[in-house]
């Protein structure tokens, strides 16, 4: 882990290692519900400051909001993992669709 990494939970489990018979802790993330998550919850996960959330998205080195309806927003969890994976090297331009020019 990074030492200044973020702290954004993930789950791990514990599997077999067929090649050498121990069992090693993988880290496993649940996409099977990718629900929304509030600017709150947000901040909590990343440690950020809402001034330096807003900053990177303005710069492009967090992801944007999605919104939601005409008073709310919020991020997909499956992005925000994305980002707390990797928030040095992240950046908006890879999470673009394939078709996006």
């Amino acid at each position: 882990m990074h030492l200044f990494a973020p702290f954004c939970p993930v789950q791990t489990a514990s599997i077999l290692d067929d090649n050498r018979g121990t069992i090693a802790r993988e880290r496993i993330v649940l996409m099977a519900t990718d629900s929304f998550i509030r600017l709150a919850e947000v901040l909590k996960r990343t440690s950020l400051s809402r001034a330096t959330l807003y900053r990177k998205i303005q710069d492009g080195s967090f992801p944007a909001q999605t919104k939601l309806s005409t008073r709310r927003c919020g991020w997909k969890e499956s992005v925000l993992q994305n980002w707390c994976d990797n928030p040095i090297n992240w950046s908006a331009d890879i999470m673009l669709p394939p078709d996006h020019t």
